[in-house]
């Protein structure tokens, strides 16, 4: 796939939040791979999912992910414990720090990609699916974060932290599957430390997970 990233939608989602998005990202990601996906149910909520491999994400955004995160060499983590349960709120430790660090111009490419995915989440209903993660050749779904809140500096932890654990996610994930095959997608969610966790089932029905932690600079 190499740098160029791939936005998957449905038939639920107005061509001109697609084409928003699309002109927020060019300049930080490329112009997107479009794929319009069509479902039988006249009642599927919306489905906006980005997806670029590992080593995309990496050299797009590492650089303004370590910014973000980062501070005298110290991993900013206060936000983890309650960022899924409180993002959405506007109110946790750190984001201060965090939304003040994103009006610099090394974190304007995380900005940038944080924004325009907030902006589609806002024009969306609250059912909306809007995902953001790593291809897997084991599922076309890919490995994903559902992103829950609309807020902006919320999404841009979720990206960049993203962004930091993309290249050991890859490798532990390809280590795990394997030669099987992942039914249906692969969940991800971020943990504690600032790292990755991510659960699927295979091909068999079998549960599995692995967890990986942040990158230290």
């Amino acid at each position: 796939m190499g740098e160029v990233p791939s936005l998957t939608i449905n038939q639920e989602v107005p061509e001109e939040v697609v084409l928003a998005f699309e002109a927020d990202v060019v300049g930080s990601l490329g112009v997107p791979r479009r794929q319009r996906v069509y479902q039988r149910s006249a009642t599927v909520p919306e489905l906006f999912q980005l997806l670029l491999d590992a080593v995309g994400w990496v050299t797009l955004l590492k650089g303004a992910s370590l910014y973000l995160l980062y501070q005298a060499g110290h991993f900013i983590k206060s936000f983890s414990e309650t960022l899924g349960e409180k993002a959405g709120d506007r109110v946790w430790d750190g984001r201060d720090e965090i939304a003040r660090r994103l009006g610099d111009a090394a974190a304007r490419p995380i900005f940038v990609v944080a924004r325009a995915l907030g902006r589609a989440k806002r024009s969306l209903s609250p059912r909306s699916r809007v995902r953001v993660g790593i291809t897997v050749d084991a599922t076309d779904f890919g490995a994903v974060i559902d992103i829950s809140t609309s807020d902006d500096v919320a999404i841009a932890v979720l990206v960049a932290t993203l962004v930091l654990n993309a290249e050991a996610l890859a490798e532990a994930l390809t280590l795990e599957i394997g030669d099987r095959r992942v039914l249906g997608g692969i969940r991800l969610s971020v943990t504690s430390r600032g790292g990755i966790l991510a659960e699927w089932a295979d091909d068999d029905g079998a549960e599995h997970c692995v967890e990986v932690d942040p990158l230290e600079p």
